[in-house]
């Protein structure tokens, strides 16, 4: 009894390191809004679609050393800039997404996605680190541009899923501190 047991046990601990091991290079991004708690905005804020000023499509290396890729369909400024509005949407902002300028009478708020960078360190290990460049628009005029970014280490458990985690995590992190520095301004804009 013991024996089987044992043997199910070893089987299960192959098949999980065998998952980690055939995880594919590309990483479907996404996001899910961390909510930070009020306060909120006096106005409307336009997200206007984000450039990716890094001249690359990696997004990091694996611990074999190849390349991590985003999805295609999924740009990396649109993950990072849709993001954003989720938080600004989610924190009880009126806020609007536009893929264009269309210019608008509210805060605009445009962005460059100046760095992602995802380490593998080991089977269970990744280190990522993020950096954008805000700049708030209000009657066509830029009132103020800030640099943002985030770093996370990370060990998770056997998963093909984990480079998507840790982009996930990590874009949490620099949103949080975007939102904290963003909504008391917010209230003035």
């Amino acid at each position: 009894m013991i024996r089987k047991y044992l043997a199910g046990a070893l089987l299960l601990a192959a098949l999980l390191s065998l998952t980690a091991c055939g995880a594919g290079r590309v990483v479907p991004l996404d996001y899910y809004a961390a909510q930070i708690s009020p306060p909120r905005c006096s106005s409307p804020v336009v997200v206007q679609k984000f450039t990716d000023a890094r001249g690359t499509d990696s997004l990091g290396t694996n611990k074999d050393g190849q390349t991590f890729l985003a999805d295609p369909s999924q740009p990396v400024a649109d993950w990072v800039s849709y993001a954003l509005y989720q938080e600004l949407k989610a924190n009880g902002c009126q806020a609007l997404y536009q893929t264009v300028d269309q210019g608008s009478p509210n805060l605009i708020v445009r962005g460059e996605v100046l760095e992602v960078n995802l380490k593998q360190k080991d089977t269970t290990g990744y280190s990522c680190s993020l950096k954008v460049r805000l700049h708030f628009i209000k009657n066509g005029k830029e009132i103020s541009a800030e640099q943002f970014g985030s770093q996370i280490d990370k060990v998770y458990l056997p998963s093909s899923d984990n480079p998507r985690k840790a982009l996930r995590e990590c874009l949490q992190v620099l949103l949080t501190e975007v939102m904290e520095n963003m909504l008391p301004k917010l209230k003035t804009m």
